[in-house]
């Protein structure tokens, strides 16, 4: 293979083809580095305000992940400023910070009056657009008896999370009993912080004891194993 055909050049020639390199002149989305540049773009802007709010510097970092803020304040006043600070700090980087919800009424009353919908205008300033994208996708979330958070079911009534296991039963009543749906079930479920190990942990011991017997994977065990 000569170096026409290495580069993938379909017209062969006795020269060497000029290559061009072209680059991003911005941040791009849509690739599998997207998160990484995202979290280095948000890291970057935020640290500059280290010297004057370095509580909020730190908060904010610690409680984003790729693009879902999760966090909170001991007190109404705390989450209210954390809020506010959040919303303009990322209007400057012309970030829309959306999808605002608490469990307390006089926090989330406080949102609301700032209206869920909002642009960044790029100047620490945000206007209300004539509709969100994400009320004509998803509806109006604060309406919503329960939200996702990162990947959970959040009640913000009564502050719990929700693992609802019902579905679960009723596809391991009908399966059969093998080593791949036993993997099958036990990546179905989603406990980030662990919440419901003491139950999830017997589906992983059943799957040690069917990887220890080295039992293939579609075969159905006897009724006393």
């Amino acid at each position: 293979m000569n170096y026409a055909e290495a580069v993938g050049v379909l017209k062969k020639s006795t020269t060497i083809p000029r290559l061009i390199t072209l680059r991003f002149t911005g941040v791009v989305f849509g690739v599998s580095s997207s998160p990484f540049l995202l979290n280095a773009t948000i890291r970057r802007h935020v640290g500059g305000y280290q010297a004057g709010n370095p509580w909020f510097v730190v908060k904010f970092i610690h409680s984003i992940y790729v693009d879902d803020l999760t966090s909170g304040s001991d007190t109404e006043e705390g989450a209210i400023d954390l809020h506010t600070k959040s919303r303009q700090c990322m209007a400057e980087a012309r970030f829309s910070l959306r999808k605002f919800i608490s469990n307390l009424p006089a926090v989330q009353a406080h949102i609301s009056s700032q209206a869920s919908s909002t642009t960044a205008t790029g100047d620490g300033q945000v206007t209300n657009d004539d509709e969100s994208y994400t009320i004509n996708t998803l509806g109006d979330h604060e309406h919503l008896d329960t939200v996702k958070v990162l990947g959970m079911k959040w009640r913000p009534a009564d502050d719990v999370l929700i693992f609802d296991l019902s579905n679960l039963h009723s596809i391991v009543s009908m399966a059969e009993p093998t080593k791949r749906n036993v993997i099958g079930l036990c990546a179905r479920f989603y406990d980030l912080p662990g919440f419901v190990s003491p139950v999830t942990v017997r589906f992983k011991m059943l799957l040690q004891d069917i990887c220890t017997a080295k039992l293939d994977w579609m075969l159905t065990w006897m009724e006393n194993y």
